[in-house]
């Protein structure tokens, strides 16, 4: 499967529990040593800024906390990015970002058998033209499907981008295609989903969206689109019903509350109404809809004086928006965002079948269309690690920050990969950067606490920053880097609450147990001394 975006990213070591390992393996080795010797000098014995040779083979960008993200991981892996974004049936949100497919891997076809090596023909520059922009995506994707021919999410990607294109008959043909090769592909059951919809199929719209749910519960656009069949039905109780489902599986969709608030206004459900407006704008405080559905459900309300400050303000939103329509340079550019996205996993899927060098062209046209496309870059550096090109991915990774010059993520994926290649002189002074970017960022503090610890450097510093995750975010991963941050500093009974605490949030862990365990045996020599 390609489109699995549940996996998390690796920044120095491979995962939460080999850093526990590591580290609480290595706790007689060069703490306690020193400590059962009776030293308690500087304990700051490296300052070199080159990373623990146990660091992993991979440094890619962090993309935001992520509760689910372990000790030692920069951040969670960017989403599937997969969504059609100029055909959107549902109501979007007024972010109008993309609908969100992270962490919902497709169930494709059989990808087993490696096909003969493949070669495409894109030229590394921009079209300057929509017409052109068109042509050469459309000649990518036939390629890649002519190429890939047994590939249902080849033959998928190429769907969305006809989809995209207005072209819906070719879109329908495709993803009836793919469906074909793989019965149970959730993506072509919401692709014809959709093109059903559109051409006012509800039955048939219907009956491929609930499959599609089946198939892909965790996707918000499926939510979405079904939700909208059910509303062009007039069967607004089952709008609710599946949204209301929806964000109990997810509590920060977004999109999903904003039309959950907008059915409730419809059924005059005003409370309700309420509850779910102020939820979106609890996620996205500029989301002018929400702004504007709140104020009217406060007015229905009584609570006339909220109401008005709340839809002055989205008014004066509105009017700046009126005044700022996209003019056809400004739709260009996100035509050409919109295209990136489809390259970004049309190279998924050559890395997927092991086509790297086309991977990589791909990749780079992709950055080229959207410089500010963060999945584009993470996929991109990924690879190049992946072909040992580690100097060339470092100065891509330097281009990404100059594009991204405020972008926590790209200064943090520089950090990393500087420090592992040895070409940044002091990764210290950029993780410091990235915190005053992402001051509220769990990943960012429990990085840059682990960066600290592996160099040996400033152990009080990395003491605050691992408790300041502790107290962003609190997951067992937070727990049991605060744990060694403590231990380091020689504060050993707090530490070991940590611990007990990290196991039990997450006590199917066996590492976080064996941590404690090794924690307890260096306590009982060092009381034997």
């Amino acid at each position: 499967m390609i489109w699995d975006g549940s996996k998390q990213i690796e920044a120095t070591k491979p995962s939460s529990r080999d850093n526990a390992s590591w580290f609480w393996g290595a706790v007689a080795m060069w703490l306690g040593a020193a400590l059962l010797a009776g030293c308690h000098g500087d304990r700051s014995v490296d300052s070199s800024p080159s990373v623990s040779p146990t660091a992993a083979a991979s440094v890619e960008p962090h993309t935001g906390t992520d509760p689910t993200a372990g000790a030692g991981d920069a951040g969670g892996a960017g989403g599937d990015g997969r969504a059609t974004t100029g055909n959107a049936a549902v109501s979007r949100g007024s972010w109008e970002g993309p609908v969100d497919r992270s962490d919902v891997p497709a169930v494709a076809g059989s990808t087993a058998a490696t096909p003969a090596p493949i070669s495409l023909s894109l030229a590394l520059t921009v079209p300057e033209t929509s017409a052109a922009l068109r042509a050469e995506a459309t000649e990518l994707m036939t390629d890649l499907v002519r190429q890939l021919p047994q590939s249902p999410d080849a033959l998928e990607v190429k769907a969305r981008m006809h989809f995209l294109f207005g072209e819906n008959e070719q879109a329908e043909a495709d993803w009836r295609q793919a469906l074909a090769i793989s019965p149970d592909y959730g993506y072509a059951h919401l692709g014809i989903g959709k093109a059903a919809m559109r051409h006012d199929r509800l039955e048939e719209a219907e009956q491929h969206l609930v499959k599609a749910m089946e198939l892909l519960p965790l996707l918000e656009e499926a939510a979405l689109e079904l939700a909208q069949v059910y509303t062009l039905q007039g069967h607004l109780e089952r709008t609710v019903s599946v949204l209301q489902s929806f964000v109990e599986k997810k509590p920060d969709a977004a999109e999903s509350w904003l039309v959950l608030g907008q059915s409730f206004l419809a059924l005059r459900d005003y409370e309700r109404a309420r509850q779910g407006f102020a939820r979106v704008l609890e996620l996205r405080p500029d989301a002018a809809r929400a702004q504007e559905g709140l104020g009217r459900a406060l007015v229905r309300l009584g609570q006339r004086e909220e109401a008005k400050r709340l839809l002055e303000a989205q008014a004066s939103a509105r009017r700046l928006t009126e005044a700022s329509n996209r003019t056809p340079e400004e739709a260009f550019v996100n035509e050409k965002k919109d295209v990136a996205r489809l390259y970004v996993d049309a190279g998924r899927i050559l890395v997927h079948f092991q086509h790297l060098d086309a991977a990589e062209l791909v990749y780079r046209k992709a950055i080229l269309l959207d410089p500010h496309n963060m999945d584009a870059w993470s996929l991109f550096l990924r690879l190049l690690q992946q072909m040992e090109k580690m100097n060339e991915a470092w100065v891509m990774a330097g281009e990404m920050c100059e594009a991204n010059p405020d972008d926590a993520t790209a200064q943090l994926t520089l950090a990393l990969l500087g420090a592992r290649v040895g070409e940044l002189h002091d990764p210290i002074a950029a993780m410091d950067r990235v915190i005053e970017l992402a001051p509220q960022d769990a990943n960012a503090h429990q990085t840059f606490a682990r960066l600290l610890l592996e160099n040996r450097r400033d152990f009080p510093r990395a003491l605050q920053l691992a408790h300041r995750a502790v107290e962003l975010r609190g997951s067992a991963a937070d727990h049991e880097m605060y744990a060694q941050t403590l231990a380091v500093n020689q504060q050993f009974e707090k530490a070991r609450e940590e611990l007990e605490e990290a196991v039990r949030l997450d006590p199917d862990n066996p590492l976080y147990r064996g941590a404690l365990q090794q924690l307890d045996a260096f306590l009982q020599a060092k009381s034997a001394q």
